[in-house]
């Protein structure tokens, strides 16, 4: 027993000793831990280190270039905004909006709009740098405008076979999927099979499929419906978006939650974004906050205002899971390895916020891009670590 006790001690003190001389490049202290994957917060210290997270817990000694403390704040994963019309963010790269939010990666290209020409647009971005993570769908109503026009027609062989072209390329330099956008022209003039069609191009190279569902034609239900069958017959996972619920109606909120939850079964791997603040302006709909409270279901909104919404305004649910909803779960979805969790090696993106304050403050005090800080304080320090992202890998 004493021998037991002598060896633990050994040990013990060997990690004491490595941790005193440990060397980090950003050392957060004394916060409140949320980690994105929904289990509940706990206090502890954040050690960074070439842009990535090597040790979280009770960090005793060592030394480090920056330090943060972060008493009385909450530390998670910084935000992922999986729906955005920030294609021309090389034209204003600090991404002010986006940081001082806590979002720390923005996904743009989405509702079938993005730029014609992947490449260039992917280049500019890394000529310019962002102080925010990039990734980017290519837009099937720019693809469908670049070959026939905004014209009600069906396309020709040698148009598919453009359109084609221009998403397997849009894939190859980067994009990490097809987004639609079938509520209003021109995305609205395709039929299920030119889809089916571009988007079997994006299957085959294990991209995703981001479908803004028809809405102005068929009923909720049948939009999701039609999704879902698209998805199963290529083998795509499908990103649902665009589910404008009637308050009235909840038995078609019901019919859209059996759908996903019986797709889900036949392993077809679908879920849905939605926009806590719609562009509609409508709030507090019963129905939207059923569908939110889905756990495939990822926020696509400014996360400071959600929190002060959802989790101190109305108390929908908690901060741990709305968290989630707006890192782990997307960066998971979308292919992010490594991102929207805080963990040993996971990429040091994060958020710190002061939690008692959303209400009166809906912003990010510091805000960590891959283990630089970009926003301190409040204030944008300038710098620019944001990455081009791909599908599958997030570094």
């Amino acid at each position: 027993m004493r021998f037991l006790a002598a060896a633990m001690l050994v040990v013990i003190g060997a990690f004491l000793a490595a941790d005193d001389q440990a060397s980090y490049d950003l050392l957060i202290t004394n916060a409140h831990i949320v980690d994105g994957t929904g289990q509940p917060a706990r206090d502890g210290d954040i050690a960074i280190r070439a842009g990535r997270i090597v040790a979280l817990g009770r960090i005793a000694g060592g030394s480090a270039d920056q330090r943060i403390d972060a008493t009385g704040l909450t530390v998670s994963p910084g935000f992922i905004d999986s729906h955005t019309h920030a294609d021309d963010i090389a034209n204003r790269p600090g991404a002010e909006v986006f940081v001082a939010s806590g979002i720390t990666t923005i996904v743009a290209g989405t509702d079938g709009v993005s730029s014609a020409d992947i490449g260039s647009e992917l280049d500019d971005i890394r000529r310019a740098g962002l102080s925010v993570n990039f990734a980017t769908f290519v837009g099937h109503s720019t693809v469908r405008a670049s070959v026939i026009g905004r014209v009600l027609r069906d396309p020709l062989l040698a148009d598919l076979n453009r359109m084609n072209a221009m998403v397997f390329e849009g894939i190859a330099d980067g994009a990490i999927g097809l987004s639609t956008g079938l509520q209003s022209p021109p995305g609205r003039f395709a039929r299920n099979s030119e889809i089916a069609a571009l988007a079997r191009v994006v299957s085959l190279a294990r991209g995703l499929y981001a479908a803004q569902i028809r809405t102005a034609d068929f009923t909720v239900d049948q939009s999701v419906a039609e999704s879902i069958r698209l998805a199963e017959s290529l083998a795509i996972p499908v990103q649902l978006s665009g589910l404008m619920l009637d308050p009235l109606k909840p038995a078609t909120t019901t019919a859209v939650l059996k759908l996903i939850d019986d797709a889900r079964r036949r392993n077809t791997d679908v879920w849905v974004e939605q926009d806590v603040f719609p562009a509609s302006g409508a709030a507090d709909n019963p129905e939207s906050d059923r569908l939110l409270l889905h756990p495939l279901v990822v926020i696509a909104s400014d996360p400071m205002r959600v929190l002060a919404d959802v989790v101190v305004g109305r108390h929908l649910m908690s901060m741990e899971e709305a968290i989630r909803k707006m890192t782990s779960l997307p960066a998971a979805r979308l292919g992010f390895a490594g991102r929207g969790v805080l963990k040993d090696n996971a990429a040091a993106d994060l958020a710190i916020f002061d939690a008692g304050r959303l209400a009166q403050s809906p912003s990010a005090r510091d805000v960590i891009v891959n283990g630089v800080v970009v926003v301190r304080n409040g204030q944008h320090t300038g710098a620019r670590p944001g990455r081009v992202l791909r599908r599958t890998s997030g570094l």
